[in-house]
């Protein structure tokens, strides 16, 4: 794991970052809970209307989906000795976070008084 053992890119640092910014984003929405309506549109892939709707609460399911695979990531990382596999499964687990936080925050700017 040469590319995570030295400067900004270390693995723990990786990690650790990765999983601040999920449970921030998982704080914000319950913090911000109050200001959301009580459907989201969370479903895009189903027909305009109603069936794009679902419970306000479903806004933790896309940093809690990256907290479980980040989990599962560093657990394989840990286990496997293999450079490439553990820069793939970290910045995955990176490339993830950004999309899902890009993706919650967009719904509760689309949706919420923020």
């Amino acid at each position: 794991m040469k590319l995570f053992e030295e400067g900004i890119f270390s693995w723990k640092k990786t990690v650790f970052l990765t999983f601040a910014v999920n449970v921030l984003l998982m704080v914000f929405v319950w913090i911000n809970l109050a200001k959301l309506p009580p459907q989201v549109p969370l479903y895009y892939g189903n027909v305009e209307g109603a069936e794009q709707l679902g419970p306000v609460s479903g806004l933790f399911i896309p940093p809690g989906f990256c907290l479980v695979f980040l989990l599962m990531n560093s657990i394989i990382t840990k286990s496997y000795k293999d450079d490439f596999l553990s820069s793939l499964l970290v910045w995955s687990s990176v490339i993830l976070t950004i999309l899902s936080t890009i993706t919650v925050l967009k719904i509760m700017m689309l949706v919420g008084n923020l």
